[in-house]
């Protein structure tokens, strides 16, 4: 990657289907598979998968798709966390706060994992993975301790190329939101960006941004999607950031 030093703090990618893939005794099954590759266990409620529909965002709600539960599983280093419902795949690659930037082990090594997981399962029970997608999802997520680089958020805009609305206190700001939708025909599907801020663990005061792609696979491949999508997130990632920001990243 050309920026070494890149805040990147996450890499997402998802494949969701039409229709209930698996079962929950598949789940259970699976569960027990890949207990070794990822000890740590979460039992949640299932993922909630949003999409575009016109101006608004609307949530899928449908239990006969989702099925009752989100398995989740860690690996023993927290570097990755795998998500599965009936009718989700995911795969995180996740850069803790404690951990400084630069260890980023690129786009291929995340998808090569995902697509193992895949084959995996797709060996292990008999079913075809890469039928009945409805959607598949490539996600980063950056984390900037801003407050290396400016002295407050109405700055921001040394940073991402976004500004914020007039001070109105003398303080100024300390918290920052915004959500962008849009549509993108390129990718048969839409884009969010997501910004705010939060607290890292170590206490110091960060700017979340995540970039969202979804989109289905007419006139794609499985592999040509994500290639796609990759460009497009270095896209995204190279016009939303300032020049001067990206220069402290080299």
């Amino acid at each position: 990657m050309k920026y070494t030093k890149a805040p990147i703090s996450e890499v997402i990618f998802g494949v969701v289907y039409t229709k209930q893939k698996l079962s929950s005794d598949d789940i259970f099954f699976l569960n027990g598979h890949f207990k070794n590759q990822f000890p740590l266990l979460e039992i949640l409620s299932p993922l909630v998968i949003e999409n575009l529909n016109g101006f608004q965002l609307l949530p899928n709600l449908d239990p006969l798709l989702s099925g009752p539960l989100l398995l989740r599983r860690r690996s023993s280093d927290n570097k990755w966390l795998l998500q599965i419902q009936s009718n989700t795949i995911y795969l995180n690659w996740i850069r803790n706060d404690s951990e400084s930037v630069g260890n980023y082990i690129g786009y291929s090594a995340v998808y090569k994992q995902f697509v193992c997981i895949l084959d995996s399962i797709k060996e292990i029970l008999n079913i075809n993975m890469y039928e009945d997608i409805n959607m598949l999802d490539l996600s980063y997520g950056d984390r900037i301790d801003w407050q290396r680089y400016i002295p407050e958020l109405s700055k921001v805009n040394d940073l991402i190329n976004i500004s914020t609305p007039p001070i109105f206190s003398k303080e100024g700001y300390n918290n920052l939101f915004a959500k962008y939708t849009y549509e993108d025909s390129e990718l048969n599907g839409f884009g969010l960006v997501n910004i705010n801020t939060a607290t890292s663990i170590q206490g110091s005061q960060v700017i979340k941004i995540e970039t969202v792609l979804r989109g289905n696979l007419k006139g794609f491949t499985f592999t040509t999607w994500f290639e796609e999508a990759h460009k497009k997130q270095s896209f995204i990632f190279e016009n939303l950031f300032t020049d001067n920001l990206k220069k402290e990243w080299l």
